[in-house]
């Protein structure tokens, strides 16, 4: 099992999948959550940066999986 040090990288993964199993309904929640996440992740400077990498790789992710997603 991988240890991860935070919720964003479980949620990233899991995001992943589910792009991966064509699981729209499920990849949109888990976007909302990441973004929740990051935004709470951002109150900290030194993890800005890397959350908002973070962010953008997920949303490339989504529309190459669900190129008609309205997010």
């Amino acid at each position: 099992m991988t240890t991860y040090r935070r919720l964003s990288d479980t949620i990233v993964d899991a995001h992943t999948i589910a792009c991966s199993g064509k699981r729209q309904d499920i990849a949109e929640v888990l976007l909302r959550a990441l973004e929740l996440e990051l935004q709470i992740l951002g109150s900290y400077k030194s993890e800005e940066r890397r959350s908002m990498e973070l962010q953008e790789e997920a949303f490339v992710r989504h529309n190459r999986a669900f190129p008609n997603s309205h997010l």
